[in-house]
């Protein structure tokens, strides 16, 4: 006889199939790293794209972040968050597309962490700002991006639809 938790775990995994929460995965990632890439676009957000980055993106990258090469890593992060978040969307390309953005994404973490503790690494009250909203974000991101790279875009994709395996 089944016990209460493996019937529900049945009942889950057949209401909530891997491919839905792929999908919605994709969808919730898409946006904050396609619309920040908007943002470091020196066209904004007017079609067609350009992948160049604008003055501010790179100030930024200069003067604020203190990472090393900030032109290239402008350049990088530019490209990046216009065109992975587009490929994970569309669902082709999604594992390579998800595992380039969680590099990104630690990247990100540490820049941000950084710039909210204001290089006070030891003040209990920086990282009060950082436990607030930093990390828990991140870790969404994170959460989806590693789903994508362990279960692929799911039936509702373009991998799919090119690269399924046929049963001959």
């Amino acid at each position: 006889m089944q016990n209460f938790s493996d019937t529900f775990h049945q009942q889950a995994q057949r209401l909530i199939p891997d491919s839905l929460i792929s999908l919605l995965a994709r969808i919730g990632l898409f946006a904050p790293f396609f619309f920040s890439g908007l943002t470091k676009s020196t066209q904004g957000a007017t079609f067609p794209l350009n992948l160049l980055p604008n003055e501010n993106t790179f100030y930024q990258f200069v003067e604020l972040f203190g990472l090393p090469f900030p032109t290239f890593n402008a350049y990088a992060a530019t490209f990046a968050e216009l065109i992975f978040p587009v490929l994970i969307l569309l669902g082709i390309f999604t594992r390579g597309s998800a595992l380039a953005l969680i590099a990104m994404v630690l990247v990100i973490h540490f820049v941000d962490t950084n710039l909210a503790i204001e290089g006070d690494w030891y003040s209990l009250a920086e990282w009060k700002n950082v436990l607030k909203g930093i990390i828990g974000k991140h870790a969404l991101w994170l959460v989806s991006l590693l789903f994508l790279v362990k279960n692929g875009a799911g039936v509702i994709s373009l991998d799919h639809l090119f690269f399924r395996k046929k049963n001959y």
